[in-house]
């Protein structure tokens, strides 16, 4: 597998700033902000991921827990 290129390593830490600004600029109205995004390379490195999240760490876990519960109810209800 490649690694990124030295321009889309940059490209990538810009879109992680606007990840932090999008953030931060919710947080004031919630306990925690989680963002996780996914972007697929046009080589072959695949799928770069990234999150960023600010506030309560527990709410946030709490959270995510229970999103993946729910999702995986709703895959084992589809089939």
């Amino acid at each position: 597998m490649k690694e990124l290129t030295e321009e889309q390593k940059k490209y990538n830490d810009e879109l992680l700033d606007k990840l932090k600004k999008c953030c931060e600029e919710l947080y004031p109205h919630f306990d925690s902000v989680k963002i996780f995004a996914t972007k697929h390379e046009n080589n072959e490195v695949g799928t770069t991921n990234m999150n960023y999240g600010v506030g309560n760490f527990f709410a946030s876990y709490g959270q995510i827990k229970l999103w993946i519960k729910e999702q995986t109810m709703e895959e084992d209800n589809a089939g």
